[in-house]
C-alpha cells in the first residue's frame, strides 16, 4: 500500500506556537531532539509529521491520535529516514521525504506482503473510538492538541472548529 500526506509548513509554525504542548503530544522525544537541531525546525518537524500521516495511510492504522508517537521516524547517520511503528510486526515500510517552499510532502510504501500486521500489548491513551463515525481523524487531532473549541448544537455531531491561520495543511492532518 501506499501513503502519501502534504504538511503546510507556516500552519504547523502556527500550531507550534500557540501550543509548545504539540511538539511533545506528536513527536517522540529523538524526533523533537533531531528537528530541534536543525536550523529550521518547523520545517523538519512538518517533513516528520508528513511521514507519519502517509505511514499511517500505507500501513491503514487509524488516525494520528493514536499513533503520533508510535510511529517515529529515525534519520541513519547518513541522513536516510526511516519509519518504525512501535506495537506491531509491521514489515518493510519505505519512506521519502521533501520539502519545497512552504509545503513538506511524504510518501510511505508499505509492503504488506513482507510483513504481516500483528498487535502486540502497546496501549495508547488516546486510541480511536471507531463507534463514532461523524467524527474525523483532524478533528481528533484538534482536540487531542487542545485548539479550538466544540460547537453544541445537540442536532449535530460534535464539531472541532480550529482558529483561522494563513493557508491550510493538504490531506487530513488539520481542516
Amino acid at each position: 500500500m501506499i501513503g502519501i500526506d502534504a504538511v503546510d509548513i507556516e500552519r504547523l509554525r502556527y500550531l507550534l506556537r500557540r501550543s509548545r504542548a504539540v511538539e511533545f503530544r506528536l513527536f517522540t522525544p529523538e524526533e523533537r531532539r533531531y528537528c530541534n537541531s536543525r536550523v529550521d525546525p518547523v520545517m523538519h518537524f512538518a517533513g516528520t509529521l508528513a511521514v507519519k500521516e502517509a505511514v499511517i495511510k500505507a500501513a491503514r492504522l487509524g488516525p494520528l491520535v493514536a499513533w503520533s508517537r508510535r510511529i517515529e521516524v529515525e534519520r541513519e547517520p547518513s541522513g536516510i529516514p526511516r519509519a518504525r511503528i512501535h506495537g506491531i510486526d509491521h514489515g518493510p515500510i519505505d519512506i521519502s521525504i521533501s520539502h519545497d517552499g512552504s509545503m513538506a510532502v511524504a510518501i510511505a510504501v508499505h509492503r504488506s506482503g513482507e510483513g504481516a500486521r500483528k498487535e502486540t500489548a502497546v496501549t495508547d491513551d488516546h486510541d480511536h473510538d471507531a463507534s463514532k463515525p461523524n467524527v474525523r481523524p483532524n478533528q481528533q487531532l484538534a482536540r487531542y492538541i487542545g485548539l479550538g473549541h466544540r460547537s453544541h448544537r445537540p442536532h449535530e455531531p460534535d464539531r472541532t472548529v480550529l482558529p483561522e491561520a494563513s493557508s491550510s495543511v493538504v490531506g487530513t492532518d488539520f481542516p
